[in-house]
């Protein structure tokens, strides 16, 4: 079994951007090697290689992700939102050395896009970085890899995206 699960972060209604998200993702990543994940309401999205993990009513942006979290089965997942297009092709070996990277550090989460920049590059892992405690946007919505577990602990149930990133920071 994966240790890490992908996951689209979404809403009902934000349906009308599944088919533009995943024809682009599946374009730009069709080796992806992770089972992937859609969150939404109560709408299904047809694809066979993405499962939809339907949650029901839209309370909070923050509750909505954790009932999306509960569902998935491994202990890692990369986080996506599903207005966060690929640009161009993803380099696997580099997704999956980073998640090998932050398993050896045993963090809780390592952004894919760094922005912003760390304020500490680590010397032994070229490319990585820590954020300082105090530095805005700490916690992003941008695509990172997470601990499941401490994101779930660190979601509050009624938080909106921004609100997260506030004071998740």
């Amino acid at each position: 079994m994966s240790k890490i699960s992908l996951l689209v972060v979404s809403c009902d209604r934000y349906s009308d951007l599944w088919k533009p998200f995943f024809t682009i993702f599946w374009r730009n990543w069709p080796d992806c090697p992770f089972p992937v994940y859609l969150g939404s309401n109560y709408q299904s999205f047809h694809h066979p290689q993405v499962t939809v993990l339907q949650i029901g009513e839209d309370f909070s942006w923050s509750g909505g992700i954790k009932e999306m979290l509960k569902r998935i089965p491994t202990p890692y997942v990369l986080l996506f939102l599903e207005d966060f297009f690929l640009l161009e092709p993803v380099d696997t070996a580099c997704v999956l050395s980073s998640f090998e990277t932050l398993q050896k550090l045993n963090g809780d989460m390592l952004r894919l896009k760094p922005d912003p920049p760390p304020d500490h590059l680590l010397e032994s892992f070229p490319g990585i970085g820590q954020i300082d405690l105090d530095t805005m946007f700490r916690v992003s919505t941008q695509t990172a890899i997470w601990r499941r577990e401490f994101l779930l602990n660190l979601l509050q149930e009624k938080e909106s995206a921004w609100e997260f990133e506030v004071k998740g920071t």
